[in-house]
């Protein structure tokens, strides 16, 4: 409560503005403001559940938005782009490669970018942990059927920005991440 003077039973939605104002002043960071004003939530719905404050009283802490990330979605490739990015004659073929592993198999870009050709054997692409990337979970690491047309991989694949760099030419507000299906 050191930036904010009121009792906790008379806090406003007003009085939780202030704090936050007050906060970002002192130079705190949108996730430590973000901590704070939830602590501080918390703590008023625990005084309004043990009787400490009256059980109508409204919980203005979690009346204001104070979240920190703003979270940006990659847009989805529409189909005529899957379709352009597929048959480009500008794109060179280890960069089709990884679009066509991205979008048949799902696969993100770092996971396909790190394979090296032991991890294809069989028909069979290994999805684990190389020098390059780690799994984001265990969950993460499988192996996948792989189209026939994948019979091998190339002794170095491109790197994540490079396939970044050819789909903006193409399509600049689409990123690798839209691919996913």
């Amino acid at each position: 409560w050191s930036l904010i003077n009121v009792p906790p039973a008379l806090v406003s939605v007003e009085d939780v503005r202030d704090y936050v104002e007050r906060c970002k002043e002192k130079g705190y960071k949108a996730t430590t403001i973000e901590q704070k004003v939830g602590l501080l939530g918390g703590i008023t719905t625990s005084l309004i559940k043990t009787g400490y404050m009256p059980v109508d009283s409204p919980n203005p802490w979690l009346l204001i938005d104070t979240s920190a990330a703003r979270t940006t979605h990659h847009r989805p490739a529409t189909p005529e782009e899957v379709k352009l990015l597929l048959t480009s004659d500008t794109i060179p073929e280890p960069v089709r490669l990884v679009l066509r592993c991205q979008i048949y198999l799902g696969l993100r870009i770092g996971e396909i970018c790190s394979r090296k050709p032991e991890h294809l054997k069989d028909g069979l692409l290994e999805i684990s942990e190389t020098d390059k990337w780690r799994p984001k979970s265990k969950h993460s690491e499988r192996v996948l059927p792989v189209p026939a047309d994948l019979a091998s991989l190339p002794k170095k694949l491109p790197q994540k920005t490079s396939v970044n760099n050819w789909i903006k030419r193409l399509i600049p507000d689409l990123s690798s991440h839209g691919l996913r299906g």
